[in-house]
């Protein structure tokens, strides 16, 4: 059973506005990081405009024994999905 997500770890998805609607990013956070480390990038890109996609990749963002089950293949898939 994992761990709730701290607060700030949560993903974020928003969808752009104005002249830069059209345009996004995938903000991903390190290995040893969450959606935390992150969060300001996404959140100044989606007030310029931009559509963002900052997910929790798995294992993360909760506490550090639930990152040990999972492997690259989950955190690519997470990506890949987002």
């Amino acid at each position: 059973m994992t761990a709730p997500v701290r607060p700030g770890a949560e993903a974020l998805s928003r969808a752009g506005h104005g002249a830069l609607a059209q345009v996004g990013f995938l903000v991903l956070h390190g290995f040893t990081g969450s959606p935390v480390s992150v969060r300001p990038l996404a959140e100044l890109l989606s007030k310029r405009g931009f559509a963002i996609e900052m997910p929790r990749l798995p294992g993360h963002g909760t506490r550090p024994k639930d990152l040990l089950p999972t492997r690259y293949a989950d955190w690519r898939a997470e990506a890949l999905a987002a």
